[in-house]
């Protein structure tokens, strides 16, 4: 039975951490470096990949959330008001909007 994405994702992130704590060892020959580094490459790529395909996903929920919002504005708590105004305002303390990561991605394509 194959894994779900989120224990694909999570196995990708653990094998990560032993990549890099064994290139850190500095006791590996050279072509077992390169070979790590290429699979760690790789890893990135696909967990920067399901990064942006669950983002995806948050984002639609979040329109969908929004419109829900406008049709019932006025039949909603206040708490859940201040709750979503608190959200907002994180929001746009995060900047101009612009993913870091997203823009490191280009560079390794």
């Amino acid at each position: 039975m194959r894994k779900d994405k989120g224990e694909d994702f999570e196995a990708a992130l653990s094998r990560l951490e032993e990549i890099a704590e064994r290139l850190g060892e500095g006791n590996i020959g050279l072509d077992e470096a390169v070979k790590l580094y290429e699979e760690g490459v790789e890893l990135i790529k696909f967990a920067r990949k399901r990064l942006r395909e669950v983002k995806g996903k948050l984002d639609i929920l979040k329109t969908e959330l929004e419109e829900d919002e406008e049709l019932v504005e006025g039949e909603m708590p206040e708490e859940v008001k201040r709750i979503l105004n608190e959200t907002d305002t994180v929001e746009e303390d995060e900047g101009d909007g612009k993913n870091e990561e997203e823009e490191d991605v280009s560079g390794l394509f």
